[in-house]
């Protein structure tokens, strides 16, 4: 047997092996006990946490409010499909940001909704953080009071780098998608440079995550970029919009 051939085969092997060991390792996350709300309930404790963020100084002023729930079908089509394959369309609570008055026309508008993952809340500069923008999507399950689906993310530049893109996503797939064992971990984190470069999904780590709700998405984010709270808060930015 040559050398090729018995990589190949000790490759089908481990592949084999780690994609089974990585759904028992899925489903026993599924048996965790979980924070349970209603999809309104997940609503308005998020929109409670990013009033924190703007008292703290992190998050622009008024950006709170444009947190809101979306209807069905307003939602992307990819989205839409998926839901509806999974059986979650009648039973469904979904929020997102919704585009900037005077902007783009605003979620319950007509716009193609492709465009409403694009929208987003503006952050203010931080020590670790530049031109931060949060966006996200939470698809709520009313029946079980559990998020199904979210994509929440936090990009920006980063000033130790010269001012290069960087970006941290959390993704909960309605669905598994892609191949390998990371597809049985629905749940997972994206990190790179650009979320919207042709090659992100290809060459961006997609790292398993636990099943998190969207408070504590928004914690981990956070903490992330601004570990320090307000002392992370660029001195010009923290006194233009806190006051002295």
């Amino acid at each position: 047997m040559n050398r090729d051939r018995e990589a190949e085969e000790a490759w089908n092997v481990w592949r084999d092996s780690s994609r089974k060991d990585a759904e028992r390792r899925w489903n026993a996350l599924l048996a965790l006990e979980r924070p349970q709300k209603s999809g309104k309930e997940w609503l308005d404790a998020t929109r409670r946490r990013l009033i924190e963020l703007t008292k703290i100084g992190i998050l622009q002023p008024r950006e709170s409010g444009r947190v809101r729930d979306v209807v069905f079908s307003k939602l992307a089509a990819s989205d839409q499909d998926r839901l509806k394959k999974s059986g979650f369309a009648r039973d469904l609570f979904a929020f997102a940001v919704a585009a900037e008055q005077g902007g783009r026309a605003a979620v319950e508008s007509g716009e193609r909704s492709e465009s409403l993952a694009r929208h987003f809340l503006r952050l203010n500069t931080g020590k670790r953080l530049g031109d931060g923008r949060l966006s996200f999507q939470v698809f709520v399950k009313e029946s079980t009071r559990l998020p199904v689906g979210m994509n929440i993310q936090i990009c920006g530049t980063d000033p130790t780098r010269a001012g290069r893109p960087t970006y941290l996503r959390y993704d909960l797939d309605v669905v598994a998608m892609g191949t390998g064992p990371v597809t049985h971990f629905n749940a997972h984190w994206h990190a790179g440079d650009d979320p919207d470069g042709n090659d992100a999904e290809d060459h961006d780590p997609r790292l398993p995550s636990l099943l998190l709700d969207p408070v504590a998405v928004l914690d981990v984010l956070i903490e992330t970029f601004f570990p320090d709270g307000p002392d992370d808060v660029a001195e010009e930015t923290a006194t233009r919009h806190l006051g002295p």
